[in-house]
């Protein structure tokens, strides 16, 4: 596996929610502020904003490896013309992105000096108003680097 850095994370992070289907996602786009969705028309949502994240070193005691922790967040946006957003439709939403996520950045083998893995945080609430609603999904990707702690 190719070194991982910041970079090529949030890139393989937007490609990969790029692949869900257009059912759940029409547009994914990076953002390092808040975006304004007025600027977005209803036809481009469903759309997730993948917010730059934070970043924390860590060092792994038993493989005295050095691991980058990106905390990012997803702000997912979606049209419901309900005055309270349908249950399912962002349950759905959030299932595809999870099992997504969760099929992209798994660690492989033990031994590979380069690797991902991901945990799924919890969800806020659904804000907004009608017919544009939004929530947030926290995501931690950690990476292993290719040098040795010291």
């Amino acid at each position: 596996m190719a070194t991982q850095n910041r970079r090529t994370i949030l890139a393989s992070l937007k490609t990969a929610l790029e692949e869900l289907s257009p059912t759940y996602v029409k547009t994914v786009v990076r953002t390092y502020t808040e975006i304004d969705i007025t600027n977005y028309l209803t036809t481009d949502l469903s759309l997730i904003e993948i917010q730059e994240p934070s970043e924390v070193a860590e060092t792994e005691m038993t493989g005295r490896r050095s691991i980058r922790a990106l905390e990012v967040t997803l702000r997912v946006w979606f049209v419901d013309w309900a005055e309270d957003p349908d249950a399912t439709i962002y349950e759905a939403l959030m299932k595809q992105i999870r099992d997504k996520v969760g099929a992209k950045f798994t660690l492989p083998q033990a031994g590979v000096p380069s690797a991902i893995a991901t945990w799924i945080g919890g969800t806020s609430k659904i804000e907004g108003e009608m017919p544009v609603w939004n929530f947030s999904m926290g995501l931690v990707l950690k990476y292993y680097l290719d040098q040795q702690a010291t």
